[in-house]
């Protein structure tokens, strides 16, 4: 992006009526963004499949699916690669692992074949291998736990997950009950509710990050010594830390973990101890 300053500009979103539009209206913007490691994501409201002549012979159906894979062949050379979905009707209340998985759309918001995608389903967010792709399907499934449900968000960008029992004192010092989630990310920086799974030997705090997040956020835990069941603001034994990142195209970019740790002064302030990167 030689000679172009983009004064810190945070995620470009391309917002177009039909497949195609992009490649002529902003093509050349989106790849520059994309080179200068900008996150880039493309919306289209329709599949185009009314962008053909009048005796073309194929049904609206078969046009659809042309111009769906016409928009991610385009979209791969320009470099904008994250996708989302829903999870659709045919797959719900059913549980991981599963061969096929019925979404909203698939080849047409870009998924693509042996590709690795987030699902999120009853046990938080899983993830997912699939070999195909079709319209409304993900095909040749495997991994993953936990039940399925009409509307659950699939995104091909992994899931990131923070052991915090490291920065907290190890895992022989903290009570895996008491880990709570204090204040998520913001929702326009996340996919899904942020989960929490704590165990004697790791406390695990899983993120998925959305495909438009506005730049910097972060979200706060509690957790408590070895012998307090539940996390309580009042109790000395229990402090708080913070997961803090900046939003990337290629995932959760920069991120940081630190301990708030409850401060000895009079006055009761809180001061932060950077417990690591």
């Amino acid at each position: 992006m030689t000679g172009v300053h983009d004064g810190g500009l945070g995620t470009v979103l391309a917002v177009f009526a039909h497949p195609d539009d992009e490649a002529y209206l902003a093509g050349g913007l989106m790849a520059l963004a994309v080179d200068a490691r900008r996150r880039v994501v493309c919306v289209t409201a329709t599949h185009g499949e009314l962008g053909f002549p009048d005796d073309d012979p194929r049904s609206l159906v078969d046009r659809a699916d042309v111009r769906r894979a016409e928009l991610g062949r385009c979209l791969d050379v320009l470099g904008v690669t994250e996708h989302m979905t829903t999870i659709a009707a045919g797959s719900n209340g059913v549980a991981l692992p599963q061969g096929t998985i019925n979404v909203a759309s698939g080849s047409g918001a870009g998924f693509g074949t042996y590709s690795g995608s987030t699902v999120m389903t009853s046990a938080g967010p899983q993830s997912v291998f699939c070999t195909g792709v079709a319209a409304t399907q993900l095909t040749g499934c495997s991994g993953g736990t936990g039940t399925m449900s009409t509307g659950a968000v699939v995104s091909d960008t992994a899931a990131s997950r923070f052991d915090v029992y490291t920065i907290s004192g190890g895992k022989a010092a903290v009570s895996a009950t008491s880990l709570t989630i204090l204040t998520d990310v913001p929702a326009a920086d996340r996919s899904v509710a942020s989960t929490v799974t704590a165990t004697a030997n790791n406390g695990l705090i899983t993120f998925v990050q959305s495909t438009a997040p506005t730049g910097t956020f972060a979200l706060t835990y509690g957790i408590c010594a070895t012998g307090v069941a539940t996390y309580s603001a009042g109790n000395a034994s229990c402090f708080t830390g913070q997961v803090s990142g900046h939003g990337a195209r290629d995932g959760l970019g920069r991120f940081d973990v630190h301990r708030v740790r409850r401060s000895r002064r009079c006055d009761g302030a809180a001061e932060a101890v950077d417990a690591g990167r």
